[in-house]
């Protein structure tokens, strides 16, 4: 940069000074949203070290990863220690990513009673049914019969295109019909 001085008397003066400027560093690498299923997930701010960038995160963390097991609205940014200059400040969602399967309460009805549909509240890519452990269907739906009596747990798993599964367990208690017979008596109660 120059600057040059004059006077009424027709004196210049040139003034040189050279002057830096520093391109700001590059907005950090993340997605904008993150899903976030049943493990932590790791979040960088760029895809390498580099020992002239420091990270400043929402958070308080200053390393370029961070680990995120919640969900949450986080900023981030980076400066160049060397020039001073920072990034634009990136706002990351990190969501939870699980459908959310909702089998309702537990259940208790009476052996013989009509047979019951459970209803998953969720459309996945991928189903599963387990009664007791032991997979049962890949609908939707199940139907609970009332054949016989017991305690069964109904588990039901959906899977997401994000790969993320959401579960949900109802008890379903089926207690026994009573044993009820009937005997005939021959006994006239009208005598004369």
């Amino acid at each position: 940069v120059q600057m040059v001085l004059s006077n009424r008397c027709d004196t210049d003066t040139t003034l040189t000074q050279t002057i830096t400027v520093n391109s700001l560093p590059e907005r950090p690498l993340i997605p904008s949203d993150t899903a976030l299923c049943d493990q932590p997930i790791r979040l960088f701010a760029w895809d390498e070290d580099r020992p002239e960038f420091s990270y400043i995160w929402s958070t308080g963390d200053t390393t370029r990863s961070i680990l995120v097991s919640e969900p949450a609205f986080i900023d981030v940014s980076i400066l160049n220690t060397e020039t001073g200059c920072a990034s634009d400040t990136l706002e990351v969602f990190v969501g939870d990513a699980r459908p959310d399967v909702d089998l309702g309460p537990d259940l208790l009805l009476c052996q013989g009673d009509s047979s019951l549909r459970l209803p998953s509240n969720v459309s996945a890519i991928s189903n599963e049914w387990r009664i007791n452990g032991a997979v049962s269907g890949s609908n939707r739906t199940i139907d609970v019969t009332t054949t016989n009596s017991g305690t069964f747990v109904y588990t039901f798993e959906a899977q997401n295109s994000l790969g993320c599964i959401g579960r949900d367990t109802v008890t379903v208690t089926i207690i026994e019909a009573p044993d009820v017979s009937f005997t005939t008596s021959t006994t006239n109660a009208c005598q004369d």
